[in-house]
């Protein structure tokens, strides 16, 4: 890439992005767009040039698979800090829950209570429940494995192109001799 002109990476990165946005990954598309781009790739032939795209779009999902992971595991992060300050205050909760109690029943020994409120009853009512944090919401499983699989997906393809490219040089040198 690095012998192709400011103008031609730019397209192909371009041309990248815009392929890595649609749902279909597809060499035809990229040749085609290669064949009708107009742009002066210099002494690079179509194969190249989108096995050149190929290769981008295989970066770039490599890098949004990269940011991705390191968004959830931030994320996971800040959930355990959650669940750890929830057992804090649980156990902060339990403290104060029997002490209450202890007071409440000293109270109520020693006088009678003309109106009684249930402890449980209002603690219950003030709990809030965070178990149900899960890891990875499904909506960021969903970008995950959608990244993944335009990942593979692109791989794949660049992986044909070169395999048909090596095979050309085979035939061409076996023509040779």
């Amino acid at each position: 890439m690095s012998m192709l002109a400011p103008q031609a990476r730019a397209w192909i990165r371009q041309e990248a992005m815009r392929e890595a946005a649609t749902d279909t990954i597809s060499e035809a598309t990229a040749r085609q767009a290669v064949s009708g781009s107009g742009v002066n790739l210099g002494n690079v032939s179509i194969e190249d040039a989108v096995a050149l795209v190929m290769f981008q779009i295989s970066n770039d999902a490599d890098t949004d698979l990269q940011q991705m992971l390191g968004d959830m595991q931030k994320i996971n992060a800040q959930k355990q800090a959650m669940r750890h300050d929830v057992q804090q205050q649980r156990a902060a909760q339990a403290a104060a829950n029997a002490q209450l109690r202890q007071e409440y029943s000293e109270l109520r020994s020693n006088s009678p209570i003309a109106h009684s409120v249930s402890l449980d009853d209002y603690m219950n009512y003030r709990r809030i429940s965070y178990d149900s944090l899960g890891d990875l919401s499904q909506e960021q499983q969903l970008k995950l494995n959608l990244a993944a699989e335009r990942r593979t997906k692109a791989m794949q393809i660049l992986s044909n192109i070169l395999k048909k490219m090596a095979d050309t040089d085979q035939s061409i040198i076996k023509n040779m001799k």
